[in-house]
Formats: C-alpha cells, sequence, structure tokens
C-alpha cells in the first residue's frame, strides 16, 4: 500500500487551500516506519489531529480542533491517495471507513480549571494541566457467576455418583474458566451418540462396582478409558484441562469432563457468558500486571471497570514527572490501539 497524497482542510492549522501533500516521489509505504521531520509550528500536530478524525463515521470536529472557532461555517476535509485511489472524509461522508483504519497517539495533557467560591471575595478559579483519561474499552461484559446443578449431575451420573466432587469451586477461577471456553467445540461434537455412548460405556464400568468412594476409586482400572481416550476431541479435552490441572488422575479428568459437558448442555447461554467475561477478567488482570511494572508514580495507575467502561485515570500533570507521564499514557494507547486493530483493513498507527 501506498499513499502519494493527503489532502487537508479548516482542521486546526490548516485552513483552506490548506494542505496538499505531494508524496508521489516519497510514498508513505504500508509495513514501514515513515517519519515526518519539520520544524516545530508546520502542521505536524494538525497532521495528526486531522488523521484522528478520519476514524470516525464523519468528521464532527471539536471546537478545539476547528481552524476558526469562530466560524461554524468552515467545513473540515481529509483526503487520502492510497494505491491510485483518492478517499474522502468531510463532515458529510467517509468512504475510506472500511479501507484504512488510522490510530493517533498524541500528547495526553488537557488544560483544566476549577471554580471555587470564597467567602466575601466571590468566584476564584485555578488553572491546572490534566492528563486525559484513557478509555481502553467501551463497554464491558456482565458479571456471570455459573454452577454446575451438583443434584442433576449426581442423578443423570447413577449409582456411584458419590465419586463426583463438584466442580463449582473451579468455576470460580477466571482462567479455569477461560480454558473451558476452548471447549465449545468439543462439547458440541459429543452431542453425536457415538461419542456419547464412549461416555456411557466408561460410566457404566464403574456404577458395576460396589464399594465406599474411597474403595471405589481403588478399584477403578484405567482399561476402563481406553476407548474414549483415543477419541480425538477427548484427547483435545484432556490437553486443554492439564494446562490448568496437569496432576488429574484419568477418574478425575472424566468427572471433570462430564459436569463440564452436562453443564453446557443445560446452560449454554451463561457458560458463554462466564467465558466471555473470564476473559475480559484475565485480559485487564495481565495489563494491570504489566502497568504496574511501568508505573513508579506510586499512584497505583490502573485499568479499572467504571460505568460498564475499562479506563485509565491520572494524577494531575504536574504532580508526576514528564517521563512517567509520557511512558504510561503512551503504553496504555499502544494496547488500545492492538486491541482495535482491524484484520481486514489497513491499520495506520501515527505518533505525534
Amino acid at each position: 500500500m501506498d499513499i502519494t497524497n493527503i489532502k487537508i482542510k479548516n482542521i486546526k492549522g490548516y485552513g483552506d487551500p490548506g494542505l496538499d501533500w505531494n508524496l508521489s516521489q516519497t510514498p508513505i509505504k504500508s509495513n514501514k516506519i515513515n517519519l515526518v521531520v519539520a520544524p516545530n509550528g508546520t502542521g505536524k500536530s494538525s497532521l495528526a489531529v486531522a488523521l484522528q478524525y478520519v476514524e470516525n463515521v464523519r468528521i464532527e470536529l471539536k471546537e478545539k480542533h476547528r481552524h476558526n472557532p469562530y466560524d461554524e461555517n468552515l467545513h473540515p476535509l481529509v483526503s487520502i491517495t492510497i494505491d491510485g485511489n483518492t478517499l474522502i472524509c468531510d463532515d458529510t461522508v467517509n468512504n475510506r471507513k472500511s479501507v484504512v483504519t488510522p490510530y493517533v497517539i498524541n500528547s495526553p495533557l488537557i488544560a483544566d480549571t476549577k471554580s471555587y467560591y470564597i467567602p466575601g471575595g466571590g468566584l476564584n478559579a485555578i488553572g491546572q494541566m490534566a492528563i486525559e483519561k484513557i478509555e481502553m474499552q467501551a463497554t464491558t461484559p456482565n458479571k456471570n457467576e455459573i454452577k454446575v446443578n451438583t443434584t442433576d449431575i449426581k442423578s443423570s451420573f447413577g449409582k456411584n455418583s458419590k465419586l463426583i466432587t463438584t466442580i463449582n469451586n473451579n468455576l470460580g477461577d477466571s482462567h479455569f474458566i477461560e480454558c473451558i471456553g476452548n471447549m465449545r467445540v468439543i462439547f458440541n461434537k459429543y452431542s453425536a451418540q457415538m461419542r456419547m455412548n464412549m461416555v456411557n460405556a466408561v460410566i457404566d464400568n464403574i456404577n458395576s462396582l460396589d464399594g465406599t468412594k474411597e474403595q471405589l476409586r481403588r478399584m477403578i482400572d484405567n482399561s476402563y478409558f481406553s476407548e474414549i481416550e483415543e477419541e480425538p476431541y477427548y484427547t483435545q479435552y484432556v490437553s486443554l484441562i492439564g494446562n490448568v490441572y496437569p496432576n488429574l488422575t484419568k477418574l478425575d479428568y472424566f468427572l471433570f469432563f462430564f459436569q463440564l459437558l452436562h453443564l453446557y448442555n443445560h446452560n449454554r447461554d451463561a457458560y458463554n457468558q462466564a467465558v466471555k467475561r473470564a476473559k475480559f477478567d484475565n485480559e485487564w488482570k495481565q495489563f494491570n500486571q504489566e502497568l504496574r511494572y511501568l508505573d513508579t508514580t506510586g499512584r497505583n495507575i490502573v485499568a479499572q471497570e467504571t460505568d460498564n467502561k475499562v479506563v485509565v485515570e491520572y494524577p494531575l500533570a504536574d504532580s508526576i514527572s514528564n517521563g512517567q507521564r509520557d511512558l504510561l499514557s503512551f503504553y496504555c494507547r499502544l494496547k488500545k490501539f492492538y486491541r482495535s486493530v482491524n484484520q481486514y483493513s489497513v491499520n495506520s498507527y501515527v505518533i505525534d
């Protein structure tokens, strides 16, 4: 992909006729680092701001980004020529959205003012530099607790159901829940009668025995599981669950499988919702561990779930160093970019 021309009008530092940047001799190329080097005041930040608006359905400028904030009749425009095709984005249309997806990182600093009354002195105001909070995720999945119905499970298993130890405690572990999210194809395959016959054959062998729970565990022979362990989807299940619980016996792997299959077949919506939430929880736990490693401010700057969104908030700019501010802000925005990448589109990453 080659970008050979960029036009910008009525956005920040660019008026009309604005910028008409002919790049035919030195095109911006995909999968390359492209540097724009120019003196201060020549429009690099205005270029970044303009590309930022190209992400939207149409350009709706914030007042601070208008070329003339007092004239609302100036129509913004961004035109990008890619591989000979000119894509237009203005305040009425955007025909480039399905072709290229830009993501812009620029200064997180914003001016903030606070007003307060002084008794006998009237209204007073102070100005301060704040660091813009970052919305990392616009919506969060609902919290959903899932449990197996132990009574139904044991009734379905039959005579020696006393061997079953409920997996409800395991279902409180988000890593376990995310793991079983990878088993949905496996459980779907076990709707086939041929595979369920293998499950029932194991249960029949176990139920043919008599004794206490401890005696039964000693009596159950590994040969009971020979047939089902040759079934590819069950083998895949054992491999996945072994990543979380590597030291289970053949019997315990089977009893886990039986309960999970029952849960999936009888409460599939809750199962899927719990998996979605577990992936969400694990992703942001991991991200916060990484962020704490970088955070030397002592302010516990982390991603938090607020009003069904995931946001990172920062202290006032003058309370941490410029280096701390830039590192933490950049890392969070880099993560946001990574999560927003559209594999079916050309992604443009702009750092100002």
